[in-house]
């Protein structure tokens, strides 16, 4: 028995060894920047920015000295043995700024496509569940504007013990494969400075014998590394050394389709919008993958009731909103986003018609509640932007009032008997559930708010409004905890208790509702 399973689990090694060395490195993209530079899955266009990507395996000459090679092209990474569980491999990279203008880059490390394999049980393979990366950085110049002679003290010690630089300088970053954007986002580089990213692979040593394939149905991994680079608003001229401020990335797609964007989408990258969508499908950000989406002031809007929600992110995603454009939902039960993945959103103005006297039941929220295990696993962050979730209770309208003590709160026996609970029906408390839930509603602190203006529901009164207070005049509309929408606020059962570096701004709309601008300094 003990012989079976050797040579059964070596060939399940010898085939992940395969598969590795030929999928994950004929599928690899890899880019330097020179004045314009095209690879099989990017385009790359820098101008007058001159940034150099060099590798090194860990391989010396007859010197003794480190082997650099350039990126473009490579096939060799992360073939040195068989891939078993607990076998690691390194790569080092070296990002050098070696033209006259500062600059900031994205580096990422991304899944092209990917092959669930199957056992001979019929369990899934996913290579991207079993594999970890790890990086490790360091930055070095002379002090006189070139690079240290001595900086590749760092990429050796990057390949002692297999990768381990634990106990030394230590991996900074861990996460599955899957998970990607392990390496560096909008790092700057000053003229003739460099940056060393030790990027560590791992196969982890859970992995069993029982995770042999079936000889058919055979798992493949196929990645890329990205480097992207701007300049950076560091050099002055008679304009100051804001000229630069607007410059951007090459983006992977440039859309003004319905078709265009749902396909954006499904294959993750850069997007910029070229003109006004009218949306016909939902934008689907599958498991592992990240959108960075440039609204460049254009307008998405829904085109069809089947379009809800707008986004649906799934696990291990991430999606960036910026550029400041508009969402516009036509319905009132559509939802802008299921977070399913990571979601940021910069700035922007996200609305939805909701006709008066629409029922409450009839209204979605705009951000619909966690829908990955476990909880946790997902966030939302607001940055800025202006949400409009179309509803609005007036019963709640007094609701600064009671907070202040300017305006009474008054309840009969049968509100007392039943507040803080699912039958709650007191009308102050059931507005300001409303109100809230049909904006922002995101459980268990996966939303933070650090900026944004909000019609209708401030913030700092929490996920269903569990932040407002229970004492004297009982406001909460729930008794348990749902989530602070406010980075490091906690309950105070007397009031609203702002965290350090907040202030909220109370106005309102055209049409008389309520406004409440967050800014946020810390």
């Amino acid at each position: 028995m003990a012989n079976s399973k050797t040579t059964k689990k070596a060939l399940f090694t010898s085939m992940m060894s395969l598969l590795l060395c030929f999928t994950m490195l004929m599928g690899t993209t890899f880019a330097w920047f020179t004045d314009s530079v095209k690879s099989a899955n990017n385009i790359i266009k820098s101008g007058n920015l001159d940034i150099d990507v060099q590798y090194t395996l860990g391989d010396k000459d007859d010197a003794g000295e480190l082997i650099w090679k350039d990126l473009d092209g490579a096939v060799d990474l992360f073939k040195k043995g068989l891939w078993e569980p607990g076998h690691t491999e390194v790569v080092v990279l070296k990002i050098e700024n070696k033209g006259s203008l500062a600059l900031k880059y994205n580096a990422n490390m991304n899944i092209i496509s990917e092959t669930v394999g199957k056992t001979k049980d019929g369990a899934n393979i996913v290579l991207s569940d079993i594999l970890t990366v790890s990086t490790c950085t360091q930055q070095y110049t002379d002090g006189n504007g070139n690079v240290a002679s001595g900086a590749d003290i760092f990429p050796a010690m990057a390949f002692n013990n297999e990768g381990g630089m634990e106990g030394w300088i230590g991996y900074q970053t861990t996460s599955t494969f899957k998970a990607g954007n392990v390496l560096k986002s909008d790092k700057q580089l000053q003229p003739k400075e460099a940056d060393y990213i030790a990027v560590k692979v791992d196969m982890a040593e859970t992995v069993t014998n029982e995770a042999n394939h079936n000889g058919i149905e055979v798992p493949a991994i196929e990645f890329g590394i990205n480097v992207l680079a701007t300049q950076f608003t560091y050099e002055n001229d008679s304009f100051g050394n804001q000229y630069d401020k607007d410059s951007e990335y090459d983006y992977d797609y440039v859309v003004s389709t319905s078709a265009d964007l749902v396909y954006a989408f499904a294959n993750g990258g850069t997007v910029k919008l070229e003109g006004d969508i009218q949306l016909d499908e939902v934008l689907h950000l599958s498991e592992g993958t990240e959108v960075y989406l440039n609204m460049n002031g254009k307008t998405i809007s829904t085109n069809a009731t089947s379009v809800d929600p707008v986004f649906y992110t799934y696990k291990n995603s991430k999606l960036t909103i910026d550029g400041n454009g508009k969402v516009e939902l036509t319905e009132p039960s559509m939802s802008l986003i299921v977070p399913g993945g990571d979601v940021v959103i910069e700035n922007g103005t996200f609305t939805r018609n909701v006709p008066a006297g629409t029922p409450a039941k009839n209204v979605g929220a705009l951000f619909v509640g966690a829908k990955v295990s476990p909880w946790g696993s997902q966030t939302v962050t607001i940055n800025g932007g202006y949400f409009d979730g179309g509803y609005y209770d007036a019963n709640a309208a007094d609701i600064d009032e009671i907070l202040a003590g300017t305006k009474p709160f008054t309840e009969t026996a049968d509100d007392i008997a039943k507040r803080g609970n699912s039958k709650d029906a007191n009308i102050v408390r059931v507005a300001l559930k409303n109100n809230i839930s049909k904006t922002l509603n995101l459980s268990y602190n996966l939303m933070k708010v650090h900026g944004g203006t909000f019609v209708g529901m401030n913030p700092a009164w929490g996920d269903e409004g569990c932040m407002l207070p229970t004492t004297p005049d009982y406001l909460r509309p729930w008794s348990y905890y749902q989530g602070a929408l406010l980075d490091g606020q906690t309950f105070n059962e007397n009031g609203i208790v702002l965290p350090e570096g907040y202030a909220i701004t109370k106005g309102a709309t055209e049409d008389g509702r309520p406004t409440y601008t967050v800014n946020y300094s810390k």
